[in-house]
């Protein structure tokens, strides 16, 4: 029998070292946080071999993709040589919420401000809606990532549009769920449907708290996570 591992794929920041408090939680099975490169701009089909290369060959894995990390998970099931029989979208999306802003800030990136310098506001209103301990942590995974490879990020978030090749791709016999925060300020329930039309068998988990649900509130979310990984 292949042993389970549950891969943990970050959001923007890219460090995964936002899991942290998460990991406290997930104790019953083997966890892998992916990180990305902190010096180094990839495309889009660059982070899916990156991705694929830090997957375990031996095991049966279930793949969590937070946020920034949805498109590229949603792609990374199309290798049917790769055994991921579960997949959990945490506040995600396959295109994105934000699209026009996003290409707007996209087409000023070489003016805007140092990501490092993110108003504390900012973070506050949209990602973590309020929580002060949760600003700091935040911060401080950004600064461990070169401003340029964030707005790489940023410029790529532009471009998770929908594409031919999530249509014309069948990934629903992978079983798929969503935790979706119920106070989440930047991704609304219109994207768990979205990518829900992708599965055929697909679940969403409503928890309290705000876009950054892993962070805010871990132990609801690994409760939602074992109950799905375990029901047969």
């Amino acid at each position: 029998m292949k042993r389970k591992k549950l891969i943990l794929l970050p959001g923007l920041d890219g460090t995964g070292k936002l899991f942290n408090e998460f990991l406290n939680y997930a104790v019953d099975v083997e966890v892998i946080a992916i990180s990305y490169p902190y010096n180094k701009i990839l495309s889009f089909s660059q982070y899916i071999k990156f991705i694929e290369s830090r997957l375990p060959k031996d095991s049966e894995i279930f793949l969590l993709a937070e946020s920034f990390s949805g498109p590229l998970a949603v792609n990374i099931l199309l290798n049917k040589q790769i055994n991921i029989s579960r997949v959990i979208f945490c506040a995600s999306f396959s295109v994105s919420p934000f699209i026009y802003l996003l290409k707007a800030l996209n087409y000023y990136r070489n003016i805007l401000p140092n990501p490092h310098n993110i108003p504390d506001s900012l973070i506050k209103l949209f990602c973590v809606n309020g929580a002060e301990h949760l600003v700091k942590e935040v911060k401080q995974a950004i600064r461990c990532v070169d401003p340029k490879v964030l707005l790489s990020r940023v410029a790529l978030l532009s471009k998770f549009e929908k594409k031919k090749i999530f249509i014309d791709s069948d990934i629903s016999h992978v079983k798929a769920c969503y935790l979706m925060g119920k106070k989440d300020r930047l991704v609304s329930r219109k994207y768990a449907l979205k990518l829900s039309k992708f599965f055929s068998d697909f679940d969403i988990y409503e928890i309290n708290g705000p876009h950054f649900l892993l962070q805010s509130n871990p132990y609801e979310c690994w409760k939602s996570i074992e109950s799905f990984i375990s029901d047969n």
